[in-house]
């Protein structure tokens, strides 16, 4: 019998299975029907071994391709699933109509918040009438005159004509809220009406402003700009203008005493721009 050698373990290999090469796990009888011809002795042990291994790394390593084949496959499925899917996705998405987004200023909250907003300036507007800072009001009115007659000027009398006007009282203006000048006097006419006459006038525009014939003292500065409406007052109208000269006229039946000033007064925030004390002429 030829003996053998390590090369032959790679001939024997497919012709050996476990039973052969390992003679502890195979009877006499099965040994003894599989002897191979050509008068070959068994192997050795060790060479059934490497046999055996041989055997076993094929097996796995046919395994091992078919699992590669199989993830290969599944992750190809997957991979055109995950396509397809994002196909659709993004045909369904250009398929849907535009989203109209609403416009910022047509919330409802905005439009509220515009709309007071509005309102509120519109008040404000109306009560301030800041553009009254900016503007100025000039008149030039010239001094009263009755009926001419023959007459002759009394003792604070001036004379227009042949008509006769009387100063009763008069005084310089000062200023107050806003700075103020000019010289205001009370006058009679000869037909035995009031006149109050404000001569050169020279105050601030502003909202709602009157002249007040008042019994309130005077004092410059805004520590007194706010008494004139606390006592007796007459109302004798609208200023006429916030530079020059007015004539304003006293109601018939107003009972002059104890009436000894003029404000030039803003009826809208109860303040006096500018007064004067009046007085008899020395």
């Amino acid at each position: 019998m030829r003996k053998w050698h390590m090369g032959d373990t790679h001939s024997l290999a497919p012709h050996f299975n476990a039973e052969i090469c390992c003679p502890e796990n195979a009877s006499t009888h099965s040994v003894a029907s599989r002897e191979p011809s050509g008068g070959l002795s068994k192997p050795p042990a060790h060479l059934c071994r490497v046999a055996q291994a041989g055997t076993h790394l094929h097996t796995c390593q046919h395994r091992i391709d078919c699992a590669s084949s199989s993830f290969r496959t599944g992750f190809g499925r997957i991979a055109d699933k995950t396509s397809a899917g994002t196909d659709n996705l993004l045909m369904t998405k250009s398929s849907e109509p535009p989203r109209q987004s609403r416009p910022f200023l047509r919330h409802p909250l905005v439009l509220t918040g515009l709309a007071v907003l509005v309102i509120a300036v519109g008040l404000g507007a109306y009560w301030f009438q800041p553009w009254k800072l900016f503007t100025n009001t000039t008149v030039d009115e010239a001094p009263p005159s009755v009926a001419t007659g023959e007459a002759s000027p009394g003792p604070w009398g001036t004379t227009t004509g042949a008509a006769v006007t009387e100063v009763v009282v008069q005084g310089d203006l000062v200023s107050q809220e806003h700075e103020t000048s000019g010289t205001v006097q009370l006058l009679r006419l000869p037909d035995a009406s009031l006149i109050v006459r404000v001569e050169d006038l020279n105050t601030s525009d502003g909202p709602d402003l009157k002249v007040l014939l008042t019994d309130a003292s005077v004092t410059p500065g805004l520590g007194g700009a706010g008494v004139f409406d606390d006592g007796r007052w007459v109302d004798l109208g609208p200023l006429k203008g916030n530079h020059g000269s007015a004539n304003y006229p006293v109601p018939a039946d107003t009972d002059i005493d104890g009436l000894t000033s003029v404000s030039i007064w803003c009826d809208r925030f109860n303040v006096s721009f500018g007064a004067a004390e009046l007085a008899p002429i020395a």
